[in-house]
């Protein structure tokens, strides 16, 4: 591990310089952290947590917010990793003025702690607050695979990390721009923390993900606990149930089922919320939709009534009921509020997207929701994994444009469908005569909406159809795929009843077996009324469909324009802002080196001074101390000498040569 350890400085974690001016980047939550708090989202997570007499373990502990809180509700014991030093200069700073023991911190990287973490080492509860982000996926894979034997079947993990708009291991295929449009995250786009963003997960991915390393999803995005097998696996209830049996389990958790708050990492357009119905087929129920979804889809669905009237003449004998094509769980609930209490849906949803609404849809529906159960699969002829087109913005009224890829008969063709935004996923697909064989369940009721597979679907379902005889109810959007079904159908003799269509060639058909049904014995070439009226309505229709597919084209050619147009603005103004962001810092960086230069010139010239006179004195002082020796050597060598002088004169033989002296200096 160790993934850019260099980027994680002080000033990344307190988003301040040294100056104390703000760096324009950093761990959010400076100010709760500065006042002893931490960020609402992180706390709102943690008060969910029963932390009394457990045992803590936290990955990337940052600053040491959740060290603080975790002391203040009690735990028995705590251990963090951070592989930042500057992550345990200020988390022991923070913890002291807070008067909060400083815990055993190892400043390591997390995967070294977990090979070196001996096996007695158990703990109750792991948190991975805005790290697993920070971590390239194979790592993290290791780290989640040795992390399970360190713990119990009690033990949870609480993630917090941002949600995208799709699925990207940065280190592995590189930034995804689709991850740029309308972000709020500049995390990958500022020069000071590029890179540091490397492992992005949507909500399905990031299920999908944990639910391979082994560990089941309890709520939408932040608790996760390991998985055992049971009869029912909790995998496939509602969050409000899977919250309700972690309890009871043992877990480490505290009230009752609350939704998760998430962080989106873009700007999400007309936020869908909780509404709860007073009136029609919809009463009692509450549902995650936004505003104008429900006031166009749900009052035409669910407000004419044919559909959900023969619905309820037919449906309390039923015991065992497969919605396939469960959308967002609008009709298992309808199921489940109009069938026998004793009764059991199954919902099939391959769009994880969809799946998701589904779990949260059920979760604020206890009364009904205990009786259904979520397959996060495909039903078609064959079994194994195929592509399918999944819209993952479901509350734009796009949620009806899920297709399989190159199976599907609808009039939503691919390039309109991607046009709206959808992805391609690997779904996991069966027949449902496998699924009846390998489950035991065997439909009294089956559903069927799940755009222009239909004819797939009954194909992968002849043996269970031809031998229980379930009640279905079928919904078309082509000719073409009705025909169809409905001559599989009678082949089968089963009675068709159209309850529903439109001149858009929507239609949807009840389907009853009646033994020695008449058409049984008619040869497969004759049509009868409805077939041969529905084949002059397509007829008729082609023309209007090649006229409408020629409108289509030139609106998607002009929306296409329009799109690249404001795309191109958009990426130049970004890059715009990025280039005057960054000159600007140039600027600022050259003016400070500037400063620093023009700065240490005149310290330099102030010093250079006290040096020279320094060096004067010092000098002086020595030429005086020279001078003065010089004087008192030149003084002592004559008196010296003057000595030796009055001691010759004072000598014999001076004293008796000297009339031989004076004679001389006569004779001179």
């Amino acid at each position: 591990m160790g993934f850019l350890k260099e980027l994680y400085t002080e000033t990344y974690f307190t988003g301040k310089n040294r100056d104390g001016s703000s760096a324009g980047f950093g761990v959010e939550g400076y100010n709760e952290f500065m006042k002893g708090s931490i960020r609402s989202i992180n706390k709102s997570i943690l008060s969910r947590i029963d932390f009394k007499e457990k045992n803590v373990l936290e990955f990337g502990f940052g600053r040491g917010e959740v060290i603080k809180y975790a002391f203040e509700h009690n735990c028995l014991s705590y251990e963090g990793v951070d592989f930042a030093p500057a992550a345990l200069i200020i988390t022991k700073d923070y913890l002291m003025r807070h008067k909060i023991p400083v815990p055993i911190l190892h400043c390591c990287d997390a995967l070294d702690f977990m090979y070196k973490c001996t096996s007695d080492r158990i703990y109750d509860i792991v948190i991975m607050f805005d790290f697993i982000e920070h971590v390239p996926r194979i790592e993290l894979n290791q780290l989640l695979t040795t992390l399970k034997k360190h713990l119990t079947k009690n033990s949870i993990i609480a993630i917090n990390t941002p949600v995208h708009r799709v699925d990207n291991d940065v280190n592995q295929e590189g930034l995804n721009l689709i991850n740029l449009v309308d972000t709020v995250d500049t995390t990958n786009i500022n020069p000071n923390t590029k890179g540091m963003h490397t492992n992005l997960y949507t909500i399905p991915s990031l299920h999908k993900y944990m639910m391979n390393n082994g560990y089941i999803p309890i709520t939408e995005a932040h608790f996760y606990y390991l998985s055992f097998d049971v009869n029912i696996p909790i995998s496939k209830r509602d969050y409000q149930i899977r919250w309700k049996t972690a309890k009871e389990q043992g877990c480490s958790l505290l009230g009752e089922y609350k939704d998760d708050i998430l962080e989106y990492s873009f700007i999400r357009k007309d936020e869908p919320e909780y509404i709860e119905f007073t009136e029609g087929d919809l009463c009692e129920l509450t549902l995650l939709v936004n505003k104008n979804y429900h006031n166009t889809s749900f009052s035409e669905r669910y407000h004419n009534g044919e559909l959900l009237v023969h619905f309820r003449q037919n449906i309390k004998s039923c015991k065992t009921i497969f919605d396939i094509g469960g959308f967002i769980g609008v009709d298992s609930l309808l199921f489940s509020k109009y069938s026998d209490s004793n009764s059991i849906i199954l919902c099939f949803e391959p769009n994880p997207w969809n799946a998701n609404h589904i779990y949260c849809n059920l979760s604020h529906n206890a009364g009904y929701s205990d009786r259904i159960i979520c397959y996060e699969l495909a039903i078609s002829d064959k079994c194994g994994k195929m592509e399918m087109l999944c819209p993952d913005f479901i509350d734009y009224e796009y949620s009806n444009k899920s297709q399989m890829i190159n199976e599907a008969e609808t009039d939503n063709t691919y390039e309109s469908s991607r046009q709206i935004g959808s992805q391609i996923c690997c779904v996991d697909v069966i027949t449902l005569d496998e699924f009846s064989k390998t489950t035991g369940y065997i439909p009294d009721l089956i559903k069927l909406d799940i755009e222009g597979a239909e004819y797939q679907a009954l194909i992968g379902a002849v043996k269970t159809i031809a031998k229980h005889h379930p009640l279905l109810y079928i919904e078309f959007h082509t000719i073409i795929s009705a025909i169809k079904c409905i001559r599989l159908l009678k082949d089968l003799d089963y009675e068709i009843n159209v309850i529903a269509s439109e001149e858009d060639s929507y239609a949807i058909i009840a389907c009853e077996y009646k033994k020695n049904n008449i058409s049984h014995n008619l040869k497969s070439l004759y049509f009868d009324k409805y077939e041969i009226e529905s084949l002059r309505l397509y007829n008729k229709s082609i023309s209007n469909e090649l006229k409408r597919l020629s409108a289509e084209i030139e609106i998607c050619r002009e929306t296409y324009k329009e799109q690249l147009f404001y795309y191109k603005l958009e990426n130049e103004q970004q890059l715009l802002n990025i280039r005057d962001n960054y000159e600007s810092k140039q600027q600022s960086i050259q003016n400070e080196y500037n400063h620093q230069i023009q700065l240490h010139q005149i310290n330099f010239s102030r010093q250079l001074d006290e040096t020279k006179k320094e060096s004067d004195t010092r000098l002086q002082k020595v030429i005086n101390e020279y001078e003065s020796r010089l004087y008192i050597e030149k003084n002592e060598q004559a008196e010296t000498f003057q000595a030796e002088i009055e001691a010759y004169k004072n000598s014999t033989s001076w004293r008796l040569t000297k009339p031989l002296r004076a004679i001389k200096q006569l004779l001179k």
